[in-house]
């Protein structure tokens, strides 16, 4: 069975996909909106009412959230593209210092929670931090 997907960004709707399959997952779904609009799939966050989607979440899960049997209604942000670029080398654990993170990234929330939450990269909220607990 086919399901229609409407994602829409904070203007109104940008796109329809239709997933073509029961094994289909977000994944899936944001290849296709990168097909649709451009936007690359590392720079997508999917929402589905107040939750953000991963990558490996079951679409038929989100299909049965949905309040119209048969389709999904889900809302599109845009991740900083400096974030979807360290997002993922932080998360792979394949020891990244965060001295090589830029500057600049220190203070994106999304990149400094993820570090803390997967590997416990706690040198990255060090570098942000001086030894007082003042911002550096």
């Amino acid at each position: 069975m086919a399901v229609e997907i409407s994602v829409s960004g904070l203007a109104g709707l940008l796109c329809t996909v239709t997933a073509r399959g029961p094994s289909w997952r977000v994944w899936d779904v944001k290849a296709d909106v990168e097909r649709a609009i451009g936007m690359p799939t590392a720079e997508q966050r999917l929402i589905d009412g107040t939750i953000e989607l991963e990558d490996n979440d079951d679409l038929a899960a989100v299909v049965q959230r949905s309040k119209r049997y048969g389709a999904a209604d889900l809302m599109l942000l845009r991740r900083n593209p400096l974030t979807a670029k360290w997002l993922p080398l932080l998360l792979k654990g394949n020891g990244l210092s965060a001295l090589a993170v830029p500057d600049e990234m220190f203070f994106d929330k999304e990149l400094v929670l993820a570090a803390l939450k997967h590997k416990g990269n706690f040198d990255l909220v060090r570098r942000i931090f001086d030894d007082t607990g003042e911002l550096a």
